[in-house]
């Protein structure tokens, strides 16, 4: 495989070889070593030192299902440290099936002059000038771009945010089933770091010759391969995902404090009968949409929705837990059409739907927006993404943006909003915030405590098992891979047949580990100070669990950061 380099300020595009040190590294660890190599730590993360890194997974290429996501990274404008997000979606199995394993994206062009990078069905490249793009919300955008340059053209994109470097803003990535921009690599603000790069949208064309990977041992990988997707095709909690999707745990999340209600005050919420799986499932099939969608071909886990709303109006894609926490209980809004619509409104601008439903919970704290007020809220959200009211300190993040508002509970750390768990109840997910290289992200892993109390050792281990599984598929495939041994055999048969040399758990652990110990040292050249908790998680207890977050953790952060930078895992 190989390497396309991109630079819009000398607006030139070119492939060059993979380095031989990348070709064992995929998604996040890629992300991480590339971060490290090549992007200034100290630079401005939306000035033109940073660069946009987009990285195939370890297994690309194969019949792995869900193999085909891919990482997208780069310095945040919101945490200030190194940010990895994974992404689903079809262009990352289109990028693959051109060669490419890593795409950079650096420089800025001199004027404002606004580009997209096209690959064509030969693999040639090309970066073409598109100023009358300027402002056009992502989905008229993939409509014109598929009119333009082809129906079964694959995307990632980015909306008015992204050009206007909202430090909130997402880039999408078109989606298997629905054939909308409904992907979202959404935490951190790489959809800024896209549009300083004045890239508006990545468009690859069906490879005339598709690349495909070779394993080592073609035959024992392909019967390896077979017997891990029906083992995982059979496994319960897999089945339960594809009929709910991400939404299996809301009603236990609601009745444990979990869930995020009225800006993250964990007590009950009342509407949790119009919001929980069976209600999502049940008013899809009443109303003609659709659930046991696939992001990608050859996915098992099939957790995507197409949304039709009570009027039979289709007005989202990929609904899911984040946007429905952050957007429905946290507002005390219990109306899954109005999640729905203010999905949509910022899969359309470009923007984090996490940072949406976080700042209207803001807004509401603060008096401006009353609780429960829907159409407030989708009005507000409306005004936000189109220039409008509160606008200019919305882009600047959740923080900022509370700090603006005179509003003392604002759910962040390093910058980014809490995803839909209350730490309170879920301590280890706040403590792998605090110690993690990324602030609130849910997807860096947290631990438990043992018996004298420390989250040190558990945390390691969580953090690297994510990094790791986020290198080759679909964290959602880890699931039955750790509940089952069975299906733990067939995945490091499946590895070991495609490398021709023995995996096993801790090998893959490996592969983690060293993923987040460059995120470390990156932070640690970026100059990222300490994480800190905020307030309201440790003085308020819970409505619920009566808990409080109570862990003693800056010594126990500071340890976990020294066994990283000290190489003292083992």
């Amino acid at each position: 495989m190989k390497t396309l380099r991109v630079n819009t300020g000398s607006r030139q595009a070119a492939y060059e070889n993979l380095k031989p040190e990348y070709r064992d590294l995929g998604n996040r660890g890629l992300v991480a070593r590339v971060g490290l190599d090549e992007i200034p730590p100290a630079c401005d993360p939306i000035g033109p030192e940073n660069k946009l890194v987009i990285a195939q997974s370890l297994l690309a290429g194969t019949i792995l299902a869900t193999s085909g996501r891919m990482s997208i990274g780069g310095k945040s404008p919101l945490t200030g440290g190194i940010k990895e997000a994974n992404i689903g979606g079809m262009i990352g199995k289109a990028l693959t099936a051109h060669g490419i394993k890593l795409l950079i994206v650096e420089g800025a062009p001199a004027n404002d002059d606004l580009f997209i990078l096209l690959v064509k069905n030969d693999g040639s490249p090309e970066l073409i000038e598109r100023n009358d793009l300027v402002g056009m919300g992502n989905f008229t955008l993939v409509h014109q771009l598929r009119e333009a340059y082809g129906q079964d053209s694959e995307m990632l994109v980015i909306g008015p945010a992204g050009e206007k470097l909202f430090r909130n803003a997402c880039i999408l990535a078109t989606d298997y089933s629905t054939k909308e921009p409904c992907r979202a690599a959404g935490r951190g603000g790489l959809g800024a770091v896209m549009g300083a790069r004045r890239l508006k949208a990545i468009v690859v064309q069906k490879a005339a010759k598709p690349y495909r990977a070779q394993p080592a041992r073609p035959e024992e990988y392909r019967a390896a391969s077979s017997a891990l997707h029906k083992a995982i095709a059979e496994n319960g909690a897999v089945q339960a995902r594809t009929k709910y999707g991400t939404f299996g745990g809301v009603r236990k999340n609601a009745e444990t404090g979990i869930l995020p209600v009225k800006n993250f005050r964990s007590i009950p919420f009342d509407g949790i009968d119009k919001i929980d799986a069976q209600a999502i499932v049940d008013q899809l099939d009443r109303n003609g949409g659709k659930y046991g969608l696939s992001c990608q071909t050859g996915c098992l886990i099939k957790c995507s929705n197409y949304y039709v709303d009570k009027g039979g109006r289709h007005t989202a894609s990929s609904l899911n837990y984040e946007a429905l926490g952050l957007c429905g209980p946290n507002l005390l809004i219990d109306s899954l059409d109005t999640v729905a619509e203010i999905k949509q409104i910022c899969d359309d601008a470009g923007i984090d739907a996490i940072e949406m439903g976080a700042a209207l919970g803001l807004l509401m704290e603060a008096g401006i927006l009353a609780w429960g007020d829907e159409k407030a809220a989708i009005d507000m959200a409306k005004q936000i993404v189109s220039g409008g009211e509160f606008s200019n300190e919305f882009q600047m993040g959740i923080e900022a943006f509370g700090t603006f508002l005179k509003v003392e509970r604002i759910p962040a750390v390093r910058g980014q909003s809490f995803a839909a768990y209350d730490v309170r109840v879920n301590k280890g997910m706040g403590f792998g915030y605090l110690a993690g290289t990324m602030g609130a992200d849910h997807t860096v892993g947290g631990g438990d405590p043992d018996a004298e109390g420390s989250y040190v050792k558990s945390t390691i281990f969580k953090m690297n098992m994510m990094a790791a599984f986020d290198s080759v598929f679909c964290l959602f495939m880890m699931q039955p891979i750790l509940m089952d041994k069975t299906i733990a055999a067939s995945f490091f048969k499946v590895l070991s047949a495609y490398f021709g040399q023995p995996w096993d758990m801790q090998r893959l652990l490996k592969v983690g580990s060293d993923s987040v110990t460059q995120e470390f040292q990156f932070n640690q050249a970026a100059g990222v100070g300490k994480a800190v908790m905020p307030k309201m998680f440790v003085d308020e207890k819970s409505g619920i669990s009566c808990s409080a977050f109570d862990i003693d953790y800056e010594d126990q952060t500071a340890r976990i950061q020294a066994a990283y930078l000290g190489g003292s895992l083992s």
